[in-house]
């Protein structure tokens, strides 16, 4: 007699119903965790880029950085000697360079291949840091003028190199990067929870929400704080 039982079609529809049901209860939590991974990852990157934006001013008088648009003159070219690789200018939640050239989206870097604009990123510098802009009533000239390095932001995750946010900035219809002004530029669903990260005068970093950015301290004048409507 022979013992070897043989699967019912029914019994193998059975088990492979179960499988897919473990599935869908599993694949949530394995993306929930690759994306907690790679906002980690991103956060590293962006601390990295603040250590040697520091670096870079330690050993310039404490003066942050000047605004040029010449060759190897702008902050990415200024402080890569400090961190080694543009590798660390890029999010790992971005998949790929705007190889057009230019601005840059929620998913795809800025940046290009000659003048000043000579690599690709994912971050944006706080514009009201640049020494040779600006007054002194709003920019921050030195690495010693903010009243509290750990509210005042250096780097975000953003669809072009800088960014300027204040009072009078509208907020943006598309969380895309798609719209060219400062609040566009870092308003992005790029990390999980519409959060993006920060680092800050002090060289920390930090994972926060986009809707709580205004109430850091940009720029000297806290007056043009302002919350997002969405």
């Amino acid at each position: 007699m022979d013992m070897k039982r043989k699967f019912t079609l029914i019994e193998l529809l059975v088990v492979i119903a179960i499988i897919g049901i473990l599935a869908s209860m599993l694949l949530p939590s394995l993306q929930n965790a690759r994306g907690t991974a790679k906002t980690a990852v991103c956060l590293s990157n962006t601390k990295q880029v603040a250590l040697a934006y520091v670096m870079y001013t330690d050993e310039n008088k404490g003066y942050t950085l000047p605004r040029i648009f010449e060759d190897n003159q702008f902050w990415f070219s200024l402080i890569l000697p400090y961190h080694g690789s543009d590798s660390v200018l890029k999010c790992t939640e971005v998949t790929g360079d705007n190889t057009g050239g230019g601005w840059g989206t929620n998913l795809l870097n800025w940046g290009g291949t000659g003048g000043w604009l000579n690599t690709y990123g994912s971050y944006g510098l706080n514009g009201y840091t640049y020494s040779n802009e600006g007054n002194d009533q709003v920019f921050f000239r030195y690495m010693a003028e903010p009243d509290d390095t750990t509210r005042t932001p250096l780097f975000v995750d953003a669809a072009w190199v800088d960014t300027w946010p204040n009072f009078s900035s509208a907020n943006p219809t598309a969380l895309d990067g798609s719209e060219e002004s400062s609040l566009g530029r870092i308003y992005l669903q790029r990390h999980t929870g519409r959060k993006s990260n920060l680092s800050f005068f002090d060289g920390s970093a930090r994972t926060i929400k986009i809707t709580s950015f205004l109430q850091y301290d940009w720029h000297k004048d806290p007056a043009y704080r302002t919350i997002p409507s969405f």
